[in-house]
C-alpha cells in the first residue's frame, strides 16, 4: 500500500510540474551601416555637468556593430516564480550628469535605490503605468528608496528635471525571463524557461522593434516574436538591424 501511495504522489508531481527547456535563450544584435558617433550634449550652466561632458547614449554601438541597451523579455504566460521580496536593492546612480545604468531590469518586490554621486543636485522623476511614479529632489550624496510592486508592460522612463538631457529606463517583471544587451550586442535569458511556445518582446529606447528578421521569423508591429523552445539552448543567432532604423527622419 505504501509503495502504491508513493507511486501516486510521484505521478501527480510529474503531471503538475511544467516541462523545462534547458535554455538559455541567446542572441546578438548588430547595427549595419555607418553609425554616427554619440553627440556631445549641451550641459547647460551646471559646472558639474560641464566638467563631465555628457554624451547622447540613446544609440551605443560597439566597434563590431554590437547594439547595447536593447531589452528582450518574455511576455507569454510561463508561470509565476517566487517574487523578489527581500532581494538586494537595485541602484540607479546619478554620476557625471548621466544615469548609470541606462537600463534597469527589476523583479516585482525589489527596491529601486536612487543615488546621487554628483556634487550637484538632481531632480529625478519616473513615469510608470502601474507602479507609483515619483518626482524627487536628490541632493549630493543623497539616496531614496522606492518599492517596485507591480508588473510593467514596458520600460518606464526616468529623467532629471534640472538636467533634461539625462535619461534612463526601468522595466519591472514578475519573473526572471528578461535581459538587456551588453556593449557587444549580446543577450542571454536565463535557464529554466518552460517548454512550449514563448513570445519574446524586443524594445529599444522607447520603441518596439517591429519588422526584425530572425531565424524564427519576423517580429510583429509590437516587436513580438513567437518561438518554440526545445530541450537545450535556443540561439536566435545574429540579428542585423540597418542603422537607418535608428536615425532621425526628416
Amino acid at each position: 500500500m505504501r509503495l502504491c501511495s508513493l507511486l501516486a504522489v510521484f505521478l501527480l508531481a510529474v503531471a503538475v510540474s511544467p516541462a523545462r527547456c534547458g535554455g538559455p535563450i541567446t542572441g546578438r544584435f548588430l547595427v549595419v551601416g555607418e553609425t554616427p558617433q554619440p553627440a556631445r550634449l549641451d550641459p547647460g550652466r551646471d559646472a558639474c555637468c560641464r566638467e563631465a561632458g555628457p554624451i547622447d547614449e540613446s544609440l551605443l554601438v560597439g566597434p563590431e556593430g554590437g547594439l547595447a541597451n536593447l531589452v528582450v523579455w518574455v511576455v507569454s504566460e510561463v508561470g509565476t516564480p517566487p517574487r523578489a521580496a527581500g532581494a538586494e536593492p537595485l541602484v540607479l546612480t546619478n554620476a557625471g550628469c548621466a544615469f548609470q545604468p541606462r537600463v534597469v531590469l527589476a523583479r516585482v518586490g525589489q527596491t529601486l535605490t536612487l543615488a546621487n554621486d554628483d556634487p550637484t543636485t538632481h531632480n529625478v522623476n519616473a513615469t510608470f503605468r502601474r507602479n507609483a511614479s515619483f518626482n524627487v529632489v536628490l541632493e549630493p550624496n543623497g539616496r531614496r528608496d522606492f518599492l517596485l510592486d507591480k508588473v510593467e508592460p514596458k520600460p518606464g522612463p526616468v529623467a532629471c528635471n534640472i538636467h533634461p538631457f539625462m535619461r534612463s529606463w526601468v522595466l519591472v517583471r514578475d519573473d526572471p525571463y528578461f535581459a538587456v544587451t551588453t556593449a557587444d550586442g549580446r543577450f542571454a535569458i536565463s535557464e529554466g524557461l518552460p517548454a512550449g511556445r514563448i513570445r519574446l518582446q524586443m524594445w529599444h529606447e522607447g520603441r518596439y522593434l517591429a519588422g526584425v528578421s530572425t531565424v524564427h521569423g519576423e517580429t510583429d508591429r509590437r516587436g513580438r516574436l513567437e518561438i518554440d523552445p526545445v530541450e537545450g539552448p535556443q540561439d536566435l543567432g545574429v540579428i542585423r538591424l540597418p542603422v537607418e532604423r535608428f536615425l532621425p527622419t526628416e
